[in-house]
């Protein structure tokens, strides 16, 4: 999960808990494959950074796995 708080000066860990904290509920409802469990599944990146679309303003997933790609290798081979 990819997150551009609206606030920079937020301490990343601790919005990656309240994340965590949040959807917990949600999560359990989820199978096993589609829950984010833990924090360091979340991805905390600086406002306006993620692409997005020019009419909508819709984050462009497919972009996004390209710029992290580095990244999201790293998150799923630990």
């Amino acid at each position: 999960m990819f997150i551009e708080p609206v606030d920079d000066n937020v301490n990343p860990d601790m919005l990656k808990q309240e994340i965590i904290r949040k959807t917990r509920r949600f999560n359990s409802m989820r199978y096993c494959h589609e829950q984010i469990s833990s924090p360091r599944f979340i991805v905390v990146v600086p406002q306006n950074t993620l692409p997005r679309t020019a009419t909508k303003g819709n984050i462009r997933r497919k972009e996004v796995e390209v710029k992290y790609k580095t990244l999201l290798d790293q998150l799923y081979s630990n």
